[in-house]
């Protein structure tokens, strides 16, 4: 009791009791009475196992122990009032139910509905196949699958079968997670045909001949083999077998889809044309001979002249000079193949006119064969008239004409005009003058006919001028040679020693010892006497007696006047000099008068 001496405390005992009252009124009179608080057991409630759905299904709850229920929250539940509701939740959640028995008295129990997600299955990218091939599927997300449809599949019970459709097809699969929670998804194998690929006409060539092959139907080939082919991998490559092939193409479209086709090129063998035995055919000029071909159907022969028919095997020939004949025949697949002949027909060449320079000599020379017969006319200043190639040394224009026999009796003839032309005459005199490099010589041409002229001047130089100079060094001795050569191509030589002495021996360098600058006209310079070419290479100096330097005149060949540089005249007496020209020094005195 909360207190045993009010009229209404509060009871809770915990079995059943009878509780007696004793009251008192104003008078203090007390009586009693008696209450029996009866205790009930509380209901059992029960509301089952905890419990497990895949998400957007569904579970059914069941409470038990009572007469009355009230389920909390009610979110998620069909109704929250009944003892075995459907429970749907979108998420994990524990439910809670309070159940009433008979006597009101309530008690509650709980169960978790846990929610599982569903798996993420994932059948793989969307492909595509070439008719005839396999894909192999690769399904993820779960731990056991079921693949729909079944057909052209390998396994519909495994994560990866392998599919063969022959039609686009869209497969499902289902799959189970650990939670025996289920998701699908789907993939599509799309199917394409083969592209039809054509090789082309079967085709046949002569042996080395070329076709070109043609294919159609893909986007890019490539042909096998590879052998006779001058490009394996282009739609229209050039077929050069040397035997028969079948050449077969892999066309890809462009879906990459793969067929082939085929083509046999057939080689057939080029015909075995002949002529003859014989290479080559002997005539005498002016006669025929008939060449007779075999191993073929029709024939063409060339050249196209000097032949009686050049479309029928055995035509006559009849020509004029040596000559290859050809023939092409061709056989019943066309082919065609040739042989050749030789139609040796016996000529002398002609001879080229010439000319003879008078005095010389001339070798005549006509070709022929072995043991052939000469014989030359007229006679006239021949070597020998009966040999292929005597000398002439004629005086006068003649004509030489030769008649030329062999073995066989074929004769023929050649003439040659020698026309006799006048030598030219190569002459020359010469002028010798002194300079600091060397003699200068100049040549003074007096040959006659002479159209042109080579100078060799002995020291590797050569002119082709009429009167060239030539600057010889001092000291040499040298032949000068003049080839005069005329219209006519004759030629003369007139050749000349060129002897320089040395160069201190052709002239005295040592001036005069006395000179008197009274310009009287005489004496009135102290010069040497040198050629004017001499100058360049000439240097004078004077000193008087005290050994100062009163003139000087460097490469060149001045007097000296007497007088000073400045013009100022020096006074009469002895003056010393040094003269010094081309390398030669010389010294002395000089004694000036006035």
């Amino acid at each position: 009791l909360s207190s045993s001496t009010v009229a209404n405390p509060l009871a809770f005992p915990t079995i059943t009791t009878s509780y007696i009252v004793n009251g008192t009124d104003t008078n203090f009179c007390v009586n009693k009475d008696t209450v029996v608080v009866t205790i009930n057991q509380l209901p059992i409630v029960n509301a089952g196992a905890d419990t497990s759905f895949c998400i957007g299904g569904s579970v059914q709850l069941t409470a038990t122990g009572a007469t009355n229920y009230v389920w909390s929250p009610s979110t998620g539940l069909s109704s929250n009032v009944i003892a075995n509701p459907v429970a749907n939740p979108t998420v994990s959640t524990v439910y809670t139910v309070t159940g009433t028995d008979g006597n009101t008295c309530s008690n509650t129990d709980s169960v978790l509905v846990t929610v599982h997600p569903l798996p993420f299955i994932n059948a793989g990218i969307d492909t595509s196949i070439c008719i005839g091939a396999s894909a192999q599927l690769n399904a993820t997300g779960g731990t056991s699958y079921l693949w729909a449809p079944a057909v052209s599949l390998s396994n519909p019970n495994i994560a990866n079968p392998v599919a063969t459709p022959i039609v686009t097809t869209t497969y499902i699969v289902n799959a189970l997670d650990g939670n025996s929670c289920a998701n699908a998804d789907t993939i599509t194998i799309t199917v394409n045909n083969l592209p039809v690929i054509n090789a082309g006409s079967d085709v046949a060539i002569c042996f080395g001949d070329t076709t070109q092959l043609l294919a159609s139907g893909g986007n890019s080939y490539v042909w096998s083999p590879i052998a006779g082919l001058s490009s394996s991998t282009i739609a229209n490559p050039l077929a050069f077998p040397s035997t028969t092939t079948s050449y077969i193409v892999n066309g890809t479209d462009t879906n990459l889809c793969i067929n082939k086709d085929t083509v046999v090129v057939t080689v057939n063998q080029l015909p075995n044309i002949n002529i003859g035995i014989s290479d080559t055919v002997y005539l005498c000029l002016g006669d025929s001979t008939q060449l007779i071909a075999n191993g073929g159907v029709s024939y063409q022969w060339t050249p196209n002249i000097f032949i009686s028919n050049s479309s029928v095997f055995n035509p006559f020939v009849y020509p004029p000079t040596t000559t290859t004949y050809t023939v092409i025949g061709t056989d019943l697949n066309s082919c065609k193949n040739k042989d050749t002949i030789l139609v040796s027909v016996f000529t002398v060449p002609n001879l080229t006119d010439t000319t003879i320079c008078i005095g010389d000599s001339l070798q005549l020379n006509v070709s022929g064969p072995i043991n052939a017969t000469y014989t030359w006319s007229p006679t006239t200043n021949l070597s020998n008239p009966n040999i292929a190639n005597p000398y002439t040394n004629t005086t006068t224009t003649i004509t030489y004409t030769v008649i030329v026999q062999n073995a066989t009796g074929c004769t023929d003839t050649s003439s040659i005009t020698i026309t006799a032309v006048d030598k030219p005459t190569a002459d020359f005199t010469i002028e010798s003058l002194l300079s600091c490099d060397g003699i200068l010589v100049n040549f003074n041409n007096q040959s006659l006919l002479g159209n042109t002229y080579v100078w060799n001047f002995g020291d590797g130089q050569q002119s082709t001028l009429v009167n060239p100079s030539h600057v010889f060094n001092y000291g040499s001795s040298i032949i000068t040679i003049l080839t005069a050569t005329s219209i006519n191509g004759c030629t003369d030589t007139y050749s000349l020693p060129i002897i320089n002495g040395n160069f201190e021996d052709l002239f005295n360098i040592i001036p005069a010892s006395i000179f008197t600058p009274n310009r009287d006209g005489y004496n009135d310079l102290f010069r040497l006497d040198l050629p004017k070419d001499m100058g360049t290479c000439t240097n004078v100096q004077i000193f008087n007696r005290w050994g100062m330097l009163v003139f000087e005149a460097i490469n060149q060949n001045i007097g000296w006047d007497g007088r000073t540089t400045t013009g100022e005249e020096v006074p009469a007496g002895t003056y010393f000099y040094i003269v010094e020209v081309n390398g030669i020094v010389k010294k002395g005195t000089l004694t000036l008068f006035r």
